[in-house]
């Protein structure tokens, strides 16, 4: 292994970090996306407040089906010291895709690459298309700190082969940790751990395989929680599985080759049938494929570097409502790190060859500054379509018009604006692609709602119900029957979604309103502090609870968590009226008293 001089490689470094944030300043200027922003960051109730219950919840629960508890951490202290900036968010995110730059940088140098195509692959790699992804999507800094941790843990990895030290392992097994409570990609480490023993030349014998173990203490407890939403894509028809993984393939070869076309969401061909052109094309570029491989299995690193693509992908092979996240620029984030090493290995035997013909030589450079030039101004105008959310839709739409998500999506941005017709437009659009689309169906059914075509949302909800029985779902049919003056039914619904879901605050607050409504005020009361249980600083539900103690003529209770909704805002003019209304009748009360 090569020694490295500190000196010019911190200024590669440095130039390296210079590139990343001039190609990717255009997204610092974007607003957060409707497109898991608000779930991952914004309306995450555990992003707020930051405190050890707090922290406590960051570690129980998944935001969005998915783990990833340290990233979720990241937004909160985020959300602690700087509010809800997006600058600040994006020039997070573009900070740590630099960092992992670097970390590429060193990667390379240190599997033995010179410091010109050790910067080459780290340049490629910080520059592709793409990342944009990754980097200009808020909710997709799982990715940038996932990949910190895994690129410092393949290092650390490095030192601990070269050394033998048994502490470099330790710090290995901590930022494998780290790394997939960060985004679960990060469970194939142990496997690259495996192949990077094979690139160093290290025998593969059972107490290497062995070596490994400690990281299935706590990667089996972490798939245990991630599965459940999950579906593998195993258990779909074996040929329909191949032809897709055949499809997968070929689809992020040709992306990394030739990333012209690149938009947030992708459709899987359809029919998936060995009749469908794309795949028969996909069953041959995955035929070369390894046939290539075949062809060069004597050369580790290749054979490092297409293996390590392949495993860091294989956690994403699943089947996911029939349409959305089969693949998705962000998912070769750092799996194109193989890509990027073969590109450098290539770049090396160009070099070689170039190095005693000058015209060769010039011409290479010239290809090399083109292509370099090329994906940066990409990726700097990639930038703009995660703008604002309109941006991102409309992009989506324009270039991949059989998108259910993306309709559905700008439909419900239509709706954020009061744009009710538009937004139906969009979501009819999308339950026409996709008829048995529940989200779509959830959506226009509270289109509908606030249109007063409250028959059309039960009939969309029952629709929904019959396809996910979802906790959601019950809950919004439950508030039409509620709007519709049917508490019986809407009882029901609640009743059945707290029993999906015994955490759903919201539920419990509706359900109150329901007792409130029926006179049976001790089981409101009940149902009211529950929500304020698991949302504390809910100021809607404290009012909730003040109009009930008000009934109950308990004023001071009432008193008391008016005053606590006015602490949390002080220009409520509700909680200031409530006020008014509850000390005029404390002191009528006291004027009867006497």
């Amino acid at each position: 292994m090569k020694e490295i001089k500190v000196n010019n490689v911190f200024i590669l470094c440095v130039l390296l970090a210079v590139i990343v944030f001039a190609v990717f300043s255009s997204c610092l200027n974007n607003d957060y996306v409707d497109f898991d922003d608000d779930s991952h960051f914004l309306n995450n109730p555990d992003c707020r407040d930051l405190n050890w219950k707090s922290l406590g919840a960051i570690f129980r629960h998944r935001v969005a089906n998915t783990y990833m508890p340290l990233t979720t951490l990241s937004f909160a202290l985020e959300q602690r010291f700087f509010g809800f900036n997006p600058f600040i968010s994006h020039l997070i995110n573009v900070f740590l895709h630099s960092l992992v730059s670097v970390l590429v940088f060193i990667f390379s140098l240190r599997l033995g690459f010179s410091k010109g195509v050790a910067f080459l692959c780290a340049l490629i790699f910080a520059v592709h298309p793409m990342k944009v992804e990754s980097v200009a999507w808020v909710s997709e800094r799982k990715d940038v700190l996932y990949s910190l941790f895994y690129m410092l843990a393949m290092l650390r990895y490095l030192f601990f082969l070269k050394s033998g030290r048994k502490i470099e392992y330790f710090f290995v097994i901590v930022l494998g940790l780290l790394s997939m409570l960060s985004k679960p990609m990060a469970f194939s480490l142990p496997f690259t751990l495996l192949l990077l023993d094979y690139l160093q030349g290290r025998k593969i014998t059972k107490t290497v395989i062995l070596e490994k173990a400690p990281f299935f203490i706590y990667i089996v407890p972490l798939f245990l929680l991630i599965l459940p939403p999950s579906k593998i894509i195993q258990d779909s028809f074996q040929l329909e599985s191949f032809l897709i993984f055949a499809w997968c393939l070929s689809f992020y070869l040709q992306k990394f080759l030739f990333p012209f076309e690149l938009i947030p969401v992708y459709s899987l061909p359809q029919p998936i049938d060995i009749s469908n052109s794309h795949y028969i094309l996909a069953v041959l570029v995955a035929v070369l494929f390894i046939i290539a491989v075949f062809r060069f299995r004597r050369n580790r690193l290749l054979i490092f570097s297409v293996l390590y693509f392949l495993f860091s992908l294989s956690i994403l092979l699943k089947i996911n409502e029939g349409f959305v996240n089969m693949v998705a620029d962000r998912y070769m984030y750092l799996p194109s790190l193989g890509f990027c090493l073969i590109f450098g290995y290539y770049s090396a035997k160009l070099f070689e060859f170039a190095a005693t013909k000058k015209i060769f030589r010039t011409l290479l450079l010239a290809f090399y500054v083109t292509v370099f030039l090329l994906a940066a101004m990409k990726s700097y105008f990639q930038c703009y379509v995660w703008r604002n959310t309109y941006n991102l839709w409309t992009y989506t739409i324009q270039r991949n018009p059989l998108s259910p998500l993306a309709f559905m999506s700008r439909g419900v941005f239509w709706a954020e604006k009061g744009n009710y017709n538009l937004a139906l437009n969009d979501i009819n659009n999308s339950i026409s692609l996709y008829p048995d689309y529940t989200k779509a169906l959830l959506n226009r059914a509270e289109v509908y709602m606030y249109l007063g075509r409250n028959d059309l949302a039960i009939i969309d909800y029952t629709k929904a119900i019959s396809l996910e029985p979802d906790s959601r779902l019950y809950f919004g049919r439950g508030n039409v029957y509620f709007d519709k003056g049917d508490p019986f039914n809407a009882l029901l619904d609640f009743n059945k979604a707290i029993e999906l879901n015994p955490n759903c605050g919201e539920c419990f607050n509706n359900r109150g309103n329901v007792y409130f409504v029926k006179g049976e005020k001790d089981l409101a009361l009940k149902d009211y502090s529950r929500d304020l249980e698991i949302n504390p600083g809910k100021e809607s539900t404290y009012l909730n609870r003040a109009a009930l103690y008000v009934q109950k003529k308990e004023y001071k209770k009432a008193m008391q968590d008016i005053e606590k909704v006015i602490k949390l805002n002080p220009v409520s003019a509700s909680a200031r009226l409530l006020k008014a209304k509850v000390e005029e009748l404390i002191k009528e009360s006291d004027e009867n008293n006497h």
